[in-house]
Formats: structure tokens, C-alpha cells, sequence
């Protein structure tokens, strides 16, 4: 769950997840809609559902809400089976897939007290500011992107990927759990320790420095609320002159 500000690039880092098939990107999510989807995570058409504005699915009545709420809940952690319209006295499969969503502070500030045994227990939660909260507005001025870092992201791999963290290498992690975010829930842990177990494959696949460990804590520091983490991106007028124009 990406936690920032409106207007700090939540949609867009999501939305980099759309280079692979198996990612189902959604400005808002329903209960049948959830249906439908979950048919094809099952027969593994997606693995990955991205939430642009999280906070839109608390847009209708507050039973609704909470059902939905639970429904992904439900989809990161034990399995969703049926709607409730649907007999739940016949046997199902469960649908369970990543799901990765973005959020404004001051929602998440709001909601946090009621998803204490809920939603907190099953997400890393990363909170973020850009350090430069006038980037777009300049980006808008010059006429020119974002200089978004391009960095190679990791191809869909054919093999199921071993895990490639040590056992001490996981004591590591759970103890940046504790440090950065206070406790050390497991399903948040499981994923975190599977995508650091990614990295190291890529980077292996790539003939890269292994960086692995750094680049872990670095990213767990958004687990914590304050400080905030501010991200950097070299100024328009850097990456103008780099490239041979402009003063």
C-alpha cells in the first residue's frame, strides 16, 4: 500500500506494474466485479490487482465497505471463495493474489484505527513524499516528463523462482519489521522476503553488483510514518542540460 499525498506519483508507480500480463490494474473494485475476477486469478490470468485510490471503494454505504474491505482482505491472505448472493454450501476454490493499492495520508490516518486487525495485519504499508512537491508543476511548464529513474524492471520468469534469502539474511528483515514499522506480521513478512529473493535473482540474471540487503532496508524505511521517506528524482533542469541542451 503506497501512502502519499495527493499528486505524489502513487497512480504511476502502480501503473508500471501494467508491463506484465498477469497485472489487472483498477480505478475501483465491487463485490461482483471482484467476482468476475476472481475466476481468472484462479485460472491464473492475473496474479497482481492494483488499486489506484483505494479510498474510492469507502464511496458507497459503509456495509458495502467493510465487505469489500474484507473481500481483499480475504484475497491477500486466506483465500476469497463466493460472494454472499451465491449457495456457500458448495465447494470452491480460493482465489489469492498481491494486491497493490494507493492512498492518501490523510485517508490512511482516518482509516487506521479500524483496520488495526484487518488490513494493517496484511499489507506493507510505505509511506512516501516527494522532495520536490513542485516537480509536476514545473513538468507542466517545460512541457517535458518527469525524469522518472529508468531502471530495468525483472522479465517474468519461466521457472518458479527458489528462495535465494539466507536464514540470516531473514532475521535481518524481521528485525528492520520491528525497528521501521513496530511489529512483524507474517503475510507483510512472507512477501517482503519473496520480492528481496526477486531482486537477488535479478540482479544474479543480469551479472549485477547483489545490493540486495541495502536496497531492502532502504525501501523498509517507508514502513515507518515519520520520519517520512522523501524520494529524489534529478531536477528537469539537470536532466535538460545533461542531455546537451538548455543552460
Amino acid at each position: 500500500m503506497l501512502v502519499s499525498s495527493s499528486g505524489h506519483l502513487k497512480t504511476t508507480f502502480i501503473k508500471i506494474l501494467t508491463r506484465y500480463g498477469d497485472f489487472r490494474g483498477m480505478s475501483d473494485l465491487t463485490v461482483r466485479g471482484l467476482d468476475f475476477v476472481r475466476d481468472q486469478i484462479i485460472d491464473n490470468v492475473f496474479g497482481t490487482i492494483g488499486l489506484y485510490e483505494l479510498q474510492k471503494l469507502y464511496a458507497r454505504r459503509a456495509e458495502v465497505a467493510k465487505n469489500m474491505e474484507m473481500a481483499i482482505c480475504a484475497l491477500i491472505e486466506e483465500g476469497y471463495g463466493l460472494p454472499n448472493w451465491k449457495d456457500q454450501s458448495m465447494p470452491v476454490s480460493l482465489a489469492r493474489c498481491l494486491v497493490v493499492s494507493g492512498l492518501t495520508r490523510a485517508w490512511h490516518d482516518q482509516m487506521i484505527s479500524q483496520w488495526k486487525d484487518g488490513m494493517l495485519r496484511r499489507h506493507i504499508i510505505c509511506h512516501y513524499s516527494l522532495s520536490d512537491p513542485k516537480m509536476l508543476a514545473d513538468a507542466v511548464e517545460r512541457w517535458e516528463l518527469v525524469p522518472l529513474a529508468r531502471r530495468e524492471l525483472p522479465f517474468t520468469p519461466t521457472t518458479p523462482i527458489r528462495m535465494l534469502i539466507t536464514e540470516r539474511e531473514r532475521r535481518q528483515v524481521r528485525g528492520w519489521f520491528m525497528k521501521y514499522r513496530g511489529d512483524e506480521p507474517v503475510t507483510p513478512l512472507q512477501v517482503y522476503i519473496k520480492a528481496m529473493s526477486v531482486l537477488r535473482w535479478h540482479r544474479q540474471m543480469n551479472g549485477r553488483k547483489d545490493d540486495t540487503m541495502e536496497r531492502g532496508e532502504e525501501f523498509a524505511q517507508t514502513f515507518r510514518a515519520e520520519p517520512i521517506t522523501r524520494l529524489k528524482f534529478d531536477s528537469l533542469r539537470k536532466v535538460k542540460k545533461a542531455a546537451g541542451g538548455g543552460k
